[in-house]
């Protein structure tokens, strides 16, 4: 089952790569035809090109709750969980849900990044695109984090377990933070309400701390799997 698991981390690596390397190969062609000096037609185009539709954004958005906003919490939850079981079956389903959870939100995270690559205007000007560049690159670490995970028993099992659960957290608190700030960029840009969704997201946030609140045992965690 751990080789299953690796191996899941191996394709969903190649196949993420791939498609963030497909995407820019296909911008850069694009960008340097809309930039010739003189060309008016060019530059709308190019302008035009920036403006994305209101579809591309929802699915943006909708891409990155599923994973920041419901898969990542509930594998933190689920790998809690974990450590609470005495029967070491239900411990080990309990953590390779965690994996396969943790693993189709980073394909998730990847297929948002191909989106914002293709249809958005990347200048990096405002809080939300640069916490976002930030959360991409901090989704691929841990996922390469959780891959090398020492075998049971070896030396820096508990150092790398340590990091694993705090760097998972930390990205995944800042990307909650970052589904709010969107939520307000998509109300600026669109002029739509985001009161009910605002409402909702909170609500299942407020859930979620409530069933992990008094857990503080994650350190036995690391006697889970092989």
């Amino acid at each position: 089952m751990q080789l299953l698991v690796n191996q899941m981390y191996v394709v969903l690596m190649i196949f993420s790569a791939h498609l963030l390397l497909l995407q820019s190969v296909q911008c850069s062609p694009h960008e340097s035809q809309t930039n010739k000096p003189g060309d008016f037609q060019s530059i709308r185009s190019h302008a035009h090109k920036y403006k994305p539709d209101v579809t591309d954004i929802r699915l943006h958005g909708l891409l990155l709750w599923s994973s920041m906003g419901v898969l990542m919490p509930v594998g933190i939850l689920l790998i809690r969980m974990c450590s609470k079981q005495e029967s070491q079956g239900k411990a080990r389903v309990l953590y390779y849900l965690h994996g396969i959870f943790q693993v189709v939100s980073v394909l998730l995270v990847t297929a948002a990044a191909v989106l914002s690559i293709q249809k958005f205007e990347n200048s990096f000007k405002n809080n939300h695109q640069r916490v976002g560049l930030a959360l991409y690159a901090g989704v691929w670490f841990q996922a390469l984090l959780g891959f090398c995970r020492p075998h049971r028993g070896r030396k820096g099992r508990s150092k790398w377990y340590f990091a694993h659960w705090l760097s998972g957290t930390a990205i995944t608190l800042t990307g909650i933070t970052n589904i709010y700030t969107g939520l307000g960029s998509y109300h600026r840009r669109t002029e739509k309400g985001t009161g009910l969704w605002v409402a909702l997201f909170t609500a299942e946030i407020c859930d979620k701390s409530k069933k992990a609140k008094h857990d503080t045992s994650f350190y036995r965690i690391t006697t889970v799997g092989s």
